[in-house]
């Protein structure tokens, strides 16, 4: 199933959804939470870590009638993007059952529905990676997850 709903969002995303990234996560120093990165006092830098090349996640071959997906050696995934969406989708259908108005932010994976109760969108400000204390910009999202740029 993870690896179709991939394939999908890599399509229509014309790649900007790749889920063979696995690899780069690793060594960008986010194969830990967040949490035990930060108590590490060990941000990532702002220097990219060596690429090393990898196969194209268009190479990963799907044969859903014998329900089998062979990857290309060395190919490693990651579905993270997809899990996050969907509890996140999960817990935005089971709280608006509850309330005309709520949000879900599961580390940066968001879903709003309805009204802010503070105004006319949903303000969400962008962590600086470098200095977690200090804002980078602010949107302000709408029902849905669309979001408007309105400050640095």
């Amino acid at each position: 199933m993870y690896y179709k709903k991939a394939r999908h969002f890599f399509d229509v995303t014309n790649g900007l959804f790749d889920p063979s990234v696995l690899p780069d996560l690793i060594r960008a120093g986010y194969d830990r939470s967040m949490d035990e990165i930060r108590a590490e006092n060990s941000i990532v830098s702002s220097v990219a870590p060596e690429r090393k090349p990898k196969a194209d996640f268009r190479e990963m071959e799907l044969d859903l009638n014998s329900s089998r997906v062979r990857l290309p050696k060395d190919m490693q995934l990651d579905f993270g993007g997809i899990a996050k969406g969907w509890i996140v989708d999960q817990a935005v259908t089971l709280l608006s059952h509850y309330s005309d108005a709520c949000a879900v932010n599961a580390g940066g994976d968001m879903r709003f529905v309805g009204h802010s109760p503070i105004g006319l969108g949903w303000p969400v400000e962008l962590e600086d990676p470098r200095d977690p204390s200090h804002s980078i910009a602010r949107i302000t999202v709408t029902n849905g997850g669309s979001g408007d740029f309105v400050g640095c």
